[in-house]
C-alpha cells in the first residue's frame, strides 16, 4: 500500500490486517437483475441485465467490492481499495471497532 493511499494515522496498516486477516469473504459471479429497475434520470425505461464479480462477505453475504464483468472487464483493485472496503464493511455491518478498545475479537 502506498503513503499516498494509506492514512496512517486512521489505523496502521498492521492493524487493519489484524482485523481483516482472517474475515472470511469470496468471490461470487452472479447475473445483476438491473431490468427490475426504473431509471431515475429518464432515458431509457429499464437497463440490461449484466453479469458481474463481487467480493462477499461469508457471514452476511453483503457484497464489500465490484470486481467487474468476469468476462470482458476486470477492474483494477489495490489491496488498499480491497482492505478499505473490507473494513468499512466490518465497521458498518459486523460493528467490529478498529481502535484496540473494547475489542471484541471478530
Amino acid at each position: 500500500m502506498g503513503s499516498g493511499v494509506w492514512d496512517a494515522r486512521l489505523i496502521t496498516p498492521e492493524r487493519s490486517f489484524a482485523l481483516a486477516g482472517e474475515w472470511p469473504f469470496y468471490a461470487h459471479r452472479e447475473l445483476a437483475e438491473l431490468s427490475q429497475f426504473e431509471m431515475e434520470s429518464g432515458g431509457p425505461s429499464r437497463a440490461a441485465d449484466r453479469w458481474q464479480v463481487n467480493l462477499r462477505c461469508a457471514r452476511c453475504d453483503q457484497s464489500v467490492a465490484y470486481l467487474g464483468d468476469g468476462e470482458r472487464q476486470f477492474r483494477q483493485v489495490t489491496v488498499a481499495e480491497l482492505m478499505s472496503g473490507v473494513l468499512r464493511h466490518m465497521v458498518m455491518a459486523h460493528d467490529v471497532p478498529l481502535s484496540g478498545a473494547g475489542s471484541s475479537r471478530p
